[in-house]
């Protein structure tokens, strides 16, 4: 850089003037300062200095030695944490699925479960219906009880009836033996012998 490009950058000339004097030993020659700053950063290991112009002022930062150690650590740790940052969006889309499928899953079971309601509910309808016919069997049953005790009272009342009926038929028997035999003394006693049969019946005794 010149004198001449450098005082633009100045608000005083006197003040360069002043500065790059020989006889005063700040400035050796222009431009040199640049250079050997550049020379020592780089024998004792530091990176470059970093320009920035900002309207009339020229901000130079030195950096550190550490610098390059916490850029290297940097670069380092912004490396994992691309790499975790694609684990977790990798671990996101699983997430996504999986939620997808416990959706699908989800959308299963409520299906499932409407399809046992309606089991559930038809069940309970069956369920009803057996027992309103159980209801009705027992009636059925209650009324086969009384007709069956109404038929045994028949049959009671029919063997007694016919005991009654033999025990008429055996009178009837015995009164129809009884009037032959009356029948047969009468007719004994119209041919006037039953005289004689009387006298022999005193005899026999």
């Amino acid at each position: 850089m010149t004198e001449e490009e450098y005082s633009e950058f100045v608000r005083t000339e006197i003040v360069v003037n002043a500065a790059t004097h020989r006889d005063h030993g700040y400035v050796k020659e222009y431009g040199e300062g640049v250079d050997r700053m550049y020379k020592e950063l780089e024998a004792i290991g530091l990176p470059d200095p970093v320009y920035n112009n900002n309207t009339f002022i020229l901000k130079t930062t030195v950096l550190s030695a550490s610098f390059e150690h916490e850029s290297t650590q940097n670069a380092r740790i912004g490396e994992e944490n691309a790499s975790i940052h694609a684990k977790n969006a990798s671990i996101e889309a699983k997430n996504a699925s999986i939620q997808t499928e416990n959706a699908s899953i989800e959308a299963k079971n409520a299906r499932i479960e409407d399809e046992n309601a309606r089991i559930g509910n038809k069940n309970v309808r069956i369920g009803a219906k057996n027992v309103r016919i159980g209801n009705k069997n027992v009636r059925i049953g209650d009324k086969n009880a009384r007709i069956e005790t109404e038929n045994a009272r028949i049959e009671t009342e029919n063997a007694r009836i016919g005991d009654k009926n033999a025990r008429i038929e055996t009178q009837n028997i015995w009164n129809r033996v009884k009037n032959d035999w009356i029948q047969y003394v009468r007719d004994l006693k119209k041919k006037g012998l039953m005289l004689i049969i009387w006298r022999e019946l005193k005899n026999y005794e």
